[in-house]
């Protein structure tokens, strides 16, 4: 039986972990807020439908520009190639918390938190979430999204092997995906405005300082 979420109903988020230098790598990973069934067969399907989650109204993600994975796997693909097999870049929810530092971590059977923030920053009403995936990123047997009348769920609570895999439902039930990013760079910092300002007058007035003392070293006369 599924239950709702007892959660509370916003997080902190963050569009670049704080923990991160400029130039550093990484990947945003997060639950969608909106529901979907799992009776597609066409992976497409469910990227297009992570991609508008992540870019329409009300999502804090779409300033990213980022190109969006559902984690999942159909019969025709697995969730690890799906997602880049074996990256070793981190992955961040949107609070700032670490997920995984590779694709080696993400699919160990434990993750150092669980997804369950969305493009929002609210925690989702669903406890479960679909895969169709097995704790190795590969396929669950018989239970792939669009594959049979049944789909394979994750939890959102979970920071074990039950994050991804859980339990099975029925395909035509409406659920949440887990969505993830390709690879982004943390930008170089850019001064404020004010910044750019201070900088120019601190110039002008050095070159100020050495103007006057070229002068009085030439016995001119300091006005």
């Amino acid at each position: 039986m599924l239950l709702l979420a007892s959660l509370p109903s916003v997080a902190t988020t963050f569009t670049v972990p704080p923990a991160l230098s400029p130039g550093a790598q990484y990947r945003v990973v997060f639950v969608t807020s909106a529901t979907r069934n799992a009776t597609s067969t066409d992976i497409a399907d469910y990227d297009s439908f992570v991609n508008a989650a992540a870019n329409g109204s009300g999502s804090q993600l779409a300033s990213l520009g980022a190109i969006w994975l559902a984690i999942a796997s159909t019969a025709a693909v697995d969730a690890y190639t799906h997602i880049g097999g074996n990256f070793t870049t981190p992955v961040y929810r949107m609070d700032g918390a670490l997920v995984a530092t590779s694709a080696a971590d993400l699919w160990d059977e434990v993750i150092a938190n669980p997804i369950n923030i969305s493009e929002t920053g609210e925690f989702p009403s669903f406890v479960a979430v679909w895969t169709g995936t097995t704790t190795t990123g590969a396929g669950v047997a018989g239970s792939r999204l669009g594959q049979s009348g049944v789909g394979a769920m994750g939890s959102v609570f979970g920071a074990d092997g039950s994050w991804v895999q859980w339990q099975l439902t029925s395909a035509a039930f409406g659920l949440p995906l887990y969505r993830i990013s390709d690879i982004l760079t943390v930008p170089d910092a850019v001064p404020e405005p004010g910044g750019f300002m201070l900088i120019g007058g601190g110039l002008f007035l050095l070159w100020g300082v050495r103007k006057r003392r070229a002068t009085t070293s030439q016995g001119g006369t300091i006005h």
